[in-house]
């Protein structure tokens, strides 16, 4: 019997029949994993810009909640802000606008040590578009410190032009060098029913100067600048109710007086005593600084050439007053 030789196709290739099949398959899935994939990142990036911007727009709300808080009390902050020409001016004032900016009912009151207002403060001020007036009044001689006359003229100003507000108004001196937090605006001044006063930073050789308290009354300072003085508190360390001020209308700075610093002066005038004066921020804890009184170092130049700049250096205009 004779074997017959079996005969079979011939290989491509050395390929299998289905190996091209196969091949196929695995691209077609490789695709569909692909797109699974893709489809799965664009759905996760966009859950996750979903929470950010959720997260976002809390925390704008929050913002604006905490910058202008509400509470209890409707009144308008009065700030009386003595400047003089330097060339660190305009960067101060820059400062301290844009923080003056974020408070609301607030009126801003500038008192220029000079005989004319400077154009580049009056521009800034254009710019903040708060309410503000612009005084021009020249520091009288024999005063003590050159920041003397430049509060007086602002609270008398204040006086004529703002009686009517009466106790829905609160007194603030703020200088034009110190550096200032938002919350002490809406959390303390505003607060202010005859007299508050807070610690301040950076102050009198002292890392803080802030008032010491007893059943939250104010009975004396913790400073090491003359301590057991009766008021033993910075400039920027209080405010005053309009009311207060409108009782007592020679209270101020219009002649020298024998402490020989501005607070005791007004203080004496008012003619109050420690349980009048109310604190602020004392409750919490870390306890929060909320003013620092702070410089700006001296600058040396060696040019005053502004290149055309709004640099400040002696460009002035010659109104007495100009009210925005």
């Amino acid at each position: 019997m004779r074997l017959r030789k079996l005969k079979f196709p011939l290989k491509l290739n050395n390929q299998r029949p289905f190996d091209g099949i196969f091949c196929t398959l695995q691209a077609i899935l490789a695709i569909i994993v692909i797109i699974i994939q893709t489809c799965i990142i664009i759905y996760l990036v966009d859950e996750r810009n979903y929470e950010i911007n959720e997260s976002m727009k809390t925390s704008n709300n929050s913002s604006v909640q905490y910058i202008n808080n509400k509470n209890n009390s409707n009144r308008t902050i009065i700030v009386i802000t003595p400047t003089y020409l330097r060339f660190a001016r305009l960067a101060d004032m820059t400062r301290l606008s844009q923080t003056l900016m974020h408070i609301n009912q607030l009126i801003w009151i500038v008192v220029e040590d000079a005989e004319q207002l400077s154009l580049p403060v009056k521009q800034l001020l254009d710019r903040t578009g708060l309410q503000y007036y612009y005084l021009a009044v020249k520091h009288r001689t024999g005063m003590p410190v050159r920041g003397w006359t430049g509060r007086d003229a602002g609270l008398n100003f204040v006086r004529k032009k703002f009686a009517s507000m009466g106790s829905k108004a609160v007194v603030y001196f703020a200088d034009d060098d110190n550096t200032y937090d938002i919350r002490l605006f809406n959390q303390y001044i505003r607060n202010v029913e005859k007299i508050g006063v807070w610690a301040v930073g950076l102050v009198a050789f002292n890392v803080v100067e802030a008032p010491k308290i007893r059943n939250k009354k104010v009975i004396g300072w913790q400073t090491i600048y003359a301590p057991r003085r009766k008021w033993g508190f910075d400039m920027a360390g209080f405010a005053v109710n309009l009311e207060l001020l409108l009782r007592h209308p020679q209270a101020g700075w219009r002649r020298r007086c024998r402490e020989h610093s501005p607070e005791p002066c007004l203080m004496n005038l008012l003619n109050v005593s420690l349980n009048d004066l109310t604190p602020f921020g004392v409750d919490s804890w870390p306890r929060e600084i909320l003013v620092w009184h702070t410089k700006t170092s001296n600058i040396h130049i060696r040019s005053r050439n502004t290149y055309g700049y709004n640099a400040e250096v002696s460009l002035q205009i010659s109104y007495l007053i100009l009210i925005h």
